[in-house]
């Protein structure tokens, strides 16, 4: 399997929505968080929209994660949410640019879809905390730390002890 490069300090991620909508509200306690890394951040032109249950339609959904996939400038996609709607524009991907410029993708839930297509390309990807999943009081400090260790390199392995 291939590992993308891990992130540094002053690096770009993308924040997608390839999925399910979401309001404006609802990312910015995440984006408090990214900054604080050391992070920029770019998101796509059509993140916040809605139809039906979407973040906007299928063409804008995957407008907007085919040009993370291919700008350069961005180290890493973090999907903003998962629900349904992946599977849709899966088929629509063009990875041609992201197989010679490889970056993390994050996400659970519908995101899933995408590390399975990135897992038979070859590539590595990030089972992680989403964006919308952070209460702005209240955030998951636990799975964020988590997801920064392996986004920059700290965690590249880990073991789980099974419960008995």
């Amino acid at each position: 399997m291939k590992r993308p490069p891990y992130l540094k300090h002053g690096d770009t991620i993308g924040v997608a929505a390839p999925s399910g909508c979401f309001g404006k509200h609802e990312l910015l306690a995440a984006f408090d968080i990214f900054e604080s890394w050391g992070l920029k951040i770019k998101t796509g032109k059509h993140l916040y929209e809605k139809e039906l249950s979407f973040a906007g339609s299928d063409a804008h959904r995957r407008e907007d994660f085919q040009k993370m996939l291919d700008d350069e400038e961005i180290q890493a996609i973090v999907c903003a949410r998962g629900g349904y709607g992946t599977v849709r524009i899966i088929g629509d991907l063009d990875f041609t640019r992201f197989k010679k410029h490889p970056k993390w993708i994050s996400g659970y839930s519908d995101i899933t879809v995408l590390h399975a297509a990135l897992h038979q390309l070859g590539f590595e990807s990030m089972h992680g905390i989403m964006p919308r999943t952070v209460l702005p009081n209240e955030p998951d400090v636990v799975s964020f730390d988590s997801l920064r260790g392996m986004l920059f390199g700290e965690i590249s392995e880990y073991s789980l002890q099974p419960n008995d």
